[in-house]
């Protein structure tokens, strides 16, 4: 097997000592290597992979490339196969952001009658149900919308397995605005970064606009803190 650069040998150290963190390393440097190299040297815990759906192939493939003996399963199938694999003995398991989509099945109730079962928020009380010691979100900027159901997915997954070991991949942390970032550290630190409007009061400029009469966060008041 190749030998790790030391540029991703430190980053694997920097997510096994801060244990919660963004690694946000340009593209194309290999960010999927360390998250494995780090999985590897915890003594291979229970995990969860998330990634995009188009991308969790490519972590089937990285795991082969780089590790032996891989125990591992991709989410997918039925409905009931997917329940099935989420709550398998494999140590690591992957699956996708759509998965919390607005997929829905029917089913019947009591009286008979044929009503409408929202899918996927019976997968994420599955998930929140297993222990995973290391959780890994790959393209973790597709989490930047505080409001959106992928966020709030991730929260009660994260809450609910109480993971030691975090990692949010991503090459573009602060995609739009600084507003882009806070769901991660949230996710990372839930008691640091609790509320979102304090963290912007502090850190972020205040823009006023035509629309309202209430601010909205800026731009940085302290670019460099990013890396703080």
């Amino acid at each position: 097997m190749e030998a790790a650069y030391e540029y991703q040998k430190y980053g694997t150290t920097f997510l096994k000592e801060n244990k919660r963190s963004i690694l946000g390393d340009e593209m194309g440097v290999a960010k999927t290597r360390q998250a494995i190299d780090c999985y590897n040297e915890l003594g291979r815990p229970k995990t969860l992979v998330v990634a995009p759906n188009g991308v969790k192939n490519l972590w089937v493939k990285e795991l082969h490339k780089w590790l032996d003996n891989i125990d591992y399963a991709i989410v997918e199938g039925n409905f009931e196969e997917r329940e099935s694999i989420i709550k398998g003995p494999q140590s690591i398991t992957i699956t996708h952001y759509d998965i919390i989509g607005s997929h829905s099945l029917y089913d019947t109730n009591e009286y008979g009658k044929r009503v409408k079962v929202n899918e996927n928020m019976r997968h994420l009380l599955t998930f929140g149900k297993q222990k995973y010691n290391l959780i890994i979100f790959d393209e973790a900027h597709r989490l930047r919308n505080r409001r959106s159901k992928s966020f709030e997915a991730a929260k009660y997954i994260v809450r609910n397995s109480k993971c030691e070991y975090l990692v949010m991949m991503t090459g573009t942390p602060l995609t739009n605005s600084p507003e882009d970032v806070w769901p991660l550290l949230h996710l990372i630190d839930p008691k640091k970064f609790s509320s979102f409007w304090t963290w912007a009061q502090f850190n972020c400029n205040k823009v006023y606009t035509s629309y309202s009469p209430y601010p909205k966060a800026g731009d940085l008041k302290d670019p460099a803190g990013v890396k703080k």
